[in-house]
């Protein structure tokens, strides 16, 4: 008998336990193991598997050999199992410190008008020139004073939007700031980028989180799924809230 069958056979059945044990205990790791979980599937696919379960069905594996994996539905269940696990932890996103050489993504950022148009009652783009970036790095980075948080978000290994806060007298509380560049909206940033930031705030010591939404602006959903609710509102502008 090929060693190599076997030990392709105790590989697969390592990876098939690994991954099920991260979806049932620590769902979080399965990104940790996307990899290992794409050279199951290959096995599953690519013919591999079937040759193994057919060899297994004529009797020719070693009885104290493991193998689950070569049971019909166990491989094409788990693979079920991550996607819907996937589906529910959403994307995986990297919280990034900003160089203040980096400031130009927050620039490009900023001067996208379809990314700002968000903004359109308050102006739309906002420009961020590069003699800007030493004053505004000073404040939000270096010199917070724990009234000010920032942050962008990165995925795939690119940055993909920012999330901030900050400390604003008129709500004598802090208020938060969300923004996915256009090109990567409707892949779950938006979503992920405040459930980290609201993380961020309550560890870092804050109770109350507020936002100031344009009264047309459909990212209120996005606030209202994340445990924010309505305070009030006006003729231009809906302030929420959200207890930490």
């Amino acid at each position: 008998m090929s060693e190599s069958r076997i030990d392709r056979i105790k590989t697969m059945e390592n990876i098939l336990d690994e991954a099920n044990q991260a979806i049932n205990e620590a769902p979080d790791k399965l990104f940790c193991l996307k990899e290992k979980i794409e050279q199951l599937e290959a096995y599953y696919t690519d013919g591999q598997w079937l040759k193994d379960y057919e060899y297994d069905e004529n009797g020719k594996l070693p009885s104290d050999l493991k193998r689950g994996v070569l049971s019909e539905d166990a491989i094409s269940d788990l693979l079920d199992r991550y996607k819907e696990a996937l589906e529910h932890i959403g994307p995986q996103v990297e919280l990034v410190t900003p160089t203040l050489e980096e400031l130009c993504f927050k620039e490009s950022l900023m001067a996208d008008e379809e990314t700002m148009s968000y903004n359109h009652a308050w102006g739309g783009t906002i420009p961020f020139p590069k003699e800007d970036w030493q004053d505004w790095y000073d404040y939000w980075i270096l010199n917070h004073e724990n009234k000010r948080y920032y942050r962008y978000l990165k995925a795939e290994n690119v940055f993909v939007g920012e999330i901030a806060y900050h400390y604003d007298f008129k709500y004598d509380g802090y208020v938060v700031d969300v923004i996915i560049h256009s090109k990567f909206r409707g892949k779950g940033y938006g979503a992920k980028g405040l459930e980290l930031l609201c993380g961020a705030a309550k560890e870092n010591g804050i109770r109350i989180l507020f936002d100031d939404i344009a009264i047309d602006n459909t990212a209120v959903k996005l606030f209202l799924k994340q445990g924010f609710y309505e305070k009030y509102r006006t003729e231009d502008r809906i302030i929420l809230k959200k207890e930490l």
